[in-house]
């Protein structure tokens, strides 16, 4: 929290009664890293530092450490441009840093992982630069603390990681730690702080400069998402806005089949053409109600019986949905861990639609899941060889030549 101080630049409460460790205690998420969160760290060691050294000098001098945190507070009857970033660095008691640093371990290195080292340290500050700017306007006394960033930080993750989890230490009925969903964490949070400002109760707690860091960081990521300034990832918020809309469009066209023409087309076919056009209409219902994994499953199974039908003297040709519906089963598939299924789909999809854009991915989908989950890298390497030009996504670029790697020595099937 940030502490909003009176005029004389005191806690209106002393630290120990207005800072305490929360029942629920965020410990971090469950989203894996690709890079080594060193901005988070080094925000923390410098926060960790300052607090340290004004401790010290509240012993040895505690004129000087009194005016150290007098220069560096924000004073919305004086604001110095210095210290809208200088105020996110004092702290008012150990609790208070403790608080505001759990929270920076537990959310920063997701985002800093997205935006990387440079962009995420200056959304981190300009976080608490508006947070303060929001205070400045709506409050006359000064603070201190971390926590605007910090909120910047929270917003920002509602929006890029809000189906991720976090592990949090939770005293209360219960003693243990617990995963709880990243949004219900944050918009507990924010309607804590709406609670307290809208009835007055929010004491000598900055919960203006809460909610203006929680602002901005939700608008800064909206923004950078519809700019596509930052790149999309499958499960951001506005990817599931997206891919909900795209459902409820399927649905619809579902709905909107004129029944009688579908009957005339059924009565044409063969009672086996019939039971394999019903098989697929489920698996369409199925995605169009949002059961992905359901119908992974139905076309999984849809495709194993075509195999066991298919005539050894044919040419097998791969059971595949529309391109966006076979990568919504292998998307499924894969991260309900049915591997050897997920391979099949992103196989299928990879040879039914070689011109899609998003072919690439569904080929490296297939050479991850071979060379990593299946014990299969003569297959990785063949999906590899099949990719037709570089990525232009670093990570997924990186990641190719990580696989190629792993797969050297392995000789893909078509090969001598």
């Amino acid at each position: 929290m940030i502490a909003a101080q009176p005029r004389q630049f005191r806690p209106a409460l002393a630290p120990e009664h207005d800072y305490h460790p929360t029942v629920i205690i965020p410990l971090g998420t469950d989203r894996p890293l690709r890079h080594r969160p060193v901005v988070t760290t080094t925000l923390i060691g410098l926060n960790v530092l300052v607090a340290i050294t004004l401790l010290a000098f509240s012993v040895t001098n505690p004129q000087l450490a009194e005016r150290i945190r007098d220069a560096g507070a924000l004073d919305p009857t004086a604001p110095n441009p210095i210290t809208f970033i200088s105020y996110q660095f004092l702290h008012a008691g150990f609790w208070h840093l403790f608080g505001n640093m759990l929270v920076l371990w537990a959310f920063g290195p997701n985002l800093e992982d997205r935006l990387r080292w440079f962009g995420f340290l200056a959304f981190y500050l300009a976080s608490g630069v508006i947070a303060g700017l929001v205070h400045t306007l709506l409050e006359f006394n000064p603070c201190i603390g971390a926590s605007g960033a910090v909120a910047g930080v929270t917003g920002a993750s509602i929006i890029l990681f809000p189906r991720t989890s976090v592990r949090c230490f939770i005293l209360f009925i219960y003693v243990g730690i617990f995963m709880l969903p990243a949004w219900w964490f944050i918009g507990f949070s924010i309607a804590k702080d709406l609670f307290l400002t809208i009835t007055d109760r929010a004491g000598n707690v900055a919960t203006w400069a809460h909610l203006g860091g929680y602002a901005s960081g939700i608008l800064a990521m909206v923004i950078l998402r519809l700019t596509g300034l930052l790149s999309m990832e499958d499960y951001d918020l506005l990817a599931l806005i997206r891919q909900r809309r795209r459902r409820r469009e399927i649905e619809q066209a579902v709905r909107a089949n004129d029944i009688a023409l579908r009957h005339r087309a059924e009565a044409a076919l063969s009672p086996e053409d019939q039971a394999w056009a019903a098989r697929r209409a489920m698996i369409t219902s199925s995605l169009a109600a949002g059961k992905a994994l359901d119908a992974g499953r139905a076309w999984a199974a849809l495709a194993r019986d075509a195999d066991a039908l298919a005539r050894p003297d044919t040419e097998r040709r791969p059971v595949a949905l529309s391109p966006r519906q076979q990568l919504d089963v292998a998307n499924a598939l894969f991260a309900a861990g049915e591997h050897a299924s997920a391979a099949r789909a992103y196989d299928a999809y990879a040879t039914a639609y070689p011109r899609e854009g998003e072919t690439p991915r569904a080929l490296l989908m297939l050479a991850l899941i071979s060379a990593r989950h299946l014990a299969e890298p003569a297959r990785a390497a063949s999906a590899l060889a099949r990719v037709s030009s570089r990525f232009t996504d670093p990570a997924l670029d990186q990641l190719a030549t990580e696989l190629a790697r792993e797969c050297a020595g392995a000789k893909a099937p078509d090969q001598p």
